[in-house]
């Protein structure tokens, strides 16, 4: 069974770091990537997987394990709670 992993700024430094450990590791892993508008539906492939870069919205953590929030602290403040809410690490 795969972990799904939401990571909110996919696109950002910290957040292609992050891809980078995930690419490293023997994890299976099924992702969802998100940032800003201006990175929508950018293709960012992880271990030959074509993922492509969504909008942020209360409906991303449906299904979702964990997430990594990588974005400024306005989204952090504003989403985290939701993720909480629907039992997101």
């Amino acid at each position: 069974m795969s972990l799904k992993i939401a990571i909110i700024g996919a696109t950002g430094l910290v957040g292609q770091e992050l891809i980078k450990l995930f690419e490293k590791s023997s994890f299976d892993v099924d992702f969802k990537l998100i940032a800003s508008n201006k990175s929508l539906n950018k293709k960012i492939i992880i271990k030959n997987k074509s993922y492509l870069v969504k909008k942020l919205n209360e409906k991303t953590f449906d299904d979702v394990d964990f997430a990594f929030f990588m974005a400024g602290g306005g989204l952090s403040k504003k989403y985290i709670p939701i993720a909480i809410k629907k039992n997101v690490i």
